[in-house]
């Protein structure tokens, strides 16, 4: 109960102080090769990605059974500190999914990322350790490329729409999406 409590306090507080909504989709590789829908809070003082992998009806490994694939992944960075467009500060990842057996495996890592913003690309890079398994650099690796589609000219468009692709350990994931301040 207390745990349940506590993450509806921080996603309540999350929510109090965002700036904008980001909602996107795209294809992913790595445990689980299929689809991805994200959505996330942003704002300059934090950054939280929620993403639902999933690969239905996908035949199992040395069988001929099929079954439903899910991966269920959270990325969350606070840039402590920042100088003009470069932001650096610790960064959190939950991934958990039932892509090796039937029960759902999760696993844990905390690091340090950091972002660089030139133009309309968005360029970040992390490193994270594992709390349980052993250290595998692969997976230990976080980075990213973000594309902000610049409007027309003589149009302005209140959201952000973007193409993106990134590392998080193991999982590449090719995402479209749209940022939405509220």
């Amino acid at each position: 109960m207390r745990k349940i409590l506590i993450t509806a306090l921080l996603i309540s507080a999350s929510l109090l102080f965002a700036t904008e909504l980001m909602i996107g989709g795209g294809f992913i590789f790595g445990n689980i090769t299929g689809w991805n829908l994200s959505g996330g809070l942003v704002d300059q003082n934090y950054k939280i990605d929620l993403g639902l992998n999933f690969d239905l009806g996908k035949t199992v490994p040395d069988s001929t059974t099929t079954k439903d694939f899910y991966q269920i992944d959270i990325f969350s960075v606070i840039p402590l500190y920042s100088l003009e467009d470069f932001k650096i500060g610790p960064a959190l990842a939950i991934m958990g999914g039932n892509y090796t057996s039937d029960s759902w495996e999760t696993s844990f890592a905390i690091g340090i990322a950091a972002e660089y913003n030139y133009q309309s690309v968005s360029f970040s890079a992390g490193m994270l350790y594992p709390f349980s398994g052993t250290f595998d650099f692969y997976k230990a690796l976080c980075v990213g490329a973000q594309f902000f589609i610049t409007p027309p000219q003589g149009k302005q468009f209140i959201d952000k729409l973007f193409v993106s692709v990134d590392l998080l350990m193991g999982r590449v994931r090719f995402m479209a999406g749209l940022i939405e301040p509220f």
